[in-house]
């Protein structure tokens, strides 16, 4: 869920009548659970100075079955790549096998980012 809280944050940035241009230095998604449509992550990339991350499993069943279950969206970040719009995508389908195992990863998915400095 804390993917999907900072997906809507930065929308919510995007959308405020005084944009918030590049008011956020980085930010990373992993296993998002939301839509991964151009339209919105450009929205967002707006007001991401830095790297705009979406971090997916193409292994994660917990999100293949639950999200799309609710929300009848085929397309999601949390499970491929999010084309255009200036993201950078990290297949981590090597690294996690399943949603839950996202906490116990960190290690190796900063430093495959190469955030863990």
């Amino acid at each position: 869920m804390g993917a999907r809280v900072i997906y809507f944050c930065l929308s919510a940035l995007a959308d405020m009548e005084e944009k918030g241009f590049g008011v956020v230095e980085n930010a990373v998604l992993l296993g998002a659970a939301v839509p991964r449509s151009t339209g919105s992550w450009l929205r967002m990339r707006s007001v991401v100075a830095g790297r705009l991350v979406n971090g997916y499993s193409e292994r994660d069943w917990v999100l293949s079955f639950a999200y799309r279950y609710n929300s009848f969206e085929m397309a999601i970040a949390g499970l491929g790549p999010v084309q255009g719009a200036g993201v950078e995508n990290a297949n981590l389908s090597e690294i996690v096998n399943g949603h839950f195992q996202y906490p116990n990863k960190m290690p190796q998915i900063l430093k495959l980012l190469k955030l863990d400095q």
